[in-house]
């Protein structure tokens, strides 16, 4: 009898101890939402639209230099003239015949190696064919895209609004237009953001919007509308908090996202004071923090 009661109270044990294991394994949090993979040529589309406006950045800064400054980077740095004219002394008695014409073509190419206005203008040149070349990279990246687009469920409103966006900004990109290049790199990165948003358990669309709203008000700033730069950062604000409600970040990293809301707000404040070089620091610390939320959410 005793022994039977023993194996009745071991039996009641582990029937227990298996319900309270089940009821543990229910009470797990459910997994987070499977991220769906964002084609590559989408990704390189948003890289390269966020390039393109760094390197017309690059550019108006450039301009603002002094040209004598472009001189001293064009200078020899092994005196190569002095070694090429030591090459040649032994001809010299034979070249006397026709040094004078050299000499005055000599001259001429020197005033114009030397001229820094010319120098400069050659650089800047440079660096808008390399704006080029990537609007290029991003028109073919686009017609890899826009089949997987369509089949992905993209709308014609977004697909045309992208289309227009990209052929102004090349258009203002071969004219070298800065500002009007600058607004539509802008643009095309506000509709790939859309494109981003079909692709569930990702965050990509929302920041990239975000990022939109901070460089579009430092672009209302520069032009010295102020009043539609508080406008566009209160259209972040309303990114924000969707952004906040949808994002997922482990408990050491929650200070990021604290940083990045309190960075915004930073921003917002700055307005008031006009000053576009303030906002400039505050915009690229606020780029900086969201790059760090959204490299911590993969």
């Amino acid at each position: 009898m005793k022994k039977r009661m023993m194996l009745l109270i071991i039996a009641f044990l582990l029937a227990f101890t298996f319900a309270a294991g089940c009821n543990r394994k229910q009470e797990r949090p459910a997994p987070q939402e499977n991220k769906e993979k964002i084609p590559q040529s989408l990704l390189k589309i948003q890289d390269n639209a966020q390039k393109v406006m760094e390197e017309v950045e690059k550019v108006e800064e450039e301009k603002k230099k002094p040209a004598e400054q472009f001189m001293e980077e064009a200078k020899p740095k092994d005196g190569g003239q002095q070694g090429g004219g030591q090459q040649d002394g032994g001809q010299q008695g034979g070249g006397q015949q026709g040094g004078g014409q050299q000499s005055g073509g000599g001259q001429q190419g020197g005033q114009q190696a030397q001229d820094p206005e010319a120098k400069k203008e050659e650089k800047i040149t440079k660096m808008w064919d390399g704006i080029t070349q990537k609007i290029e990279q991003m028109h073919k990246s686009w017609n890899e895209y826009e089949v997987t687009g369509i089949k992905d469920g993209a709308g014609e409103r977004i697909i045309s609004g992208f289309e227009e966006a990209l052929n102004n900004m090349t258009i203002a990109a071969q004219g070298k237009n800065a500002t009007e290049t600058l607004d539509k790199a802008n643009e095309v990165s506000l509709f790939a953001a859309d494109f981003l948003d079909m692709y569930k358990g990702n965050i990509d669309g929302e920041v990239e919007r975000m990022k939109y709203y901070v460089r579009q008000t430092y672009l209302e700033a520069q032009r010295e509308d102020w009043e539609m730069a508080q406008s566009e950062m209160e259209e972040g604000g309303n990114v924000l908090k969707r952004l906040k409600n949808r994002i997922k970040l482990d408990k050491k990293d929650q200070n990021l996202l604290d940083r990045l809301e309190l960075s915004l707000e930073d921003m917002r404040k700055a307005i008031p004071d006009r000053d576009v070089e303030l906002l400039k620091i505050k915009r690229d610390i606020a780029l900086q923090n969201l790059d760090a939320v959204k490299e911590k959410a993969k």
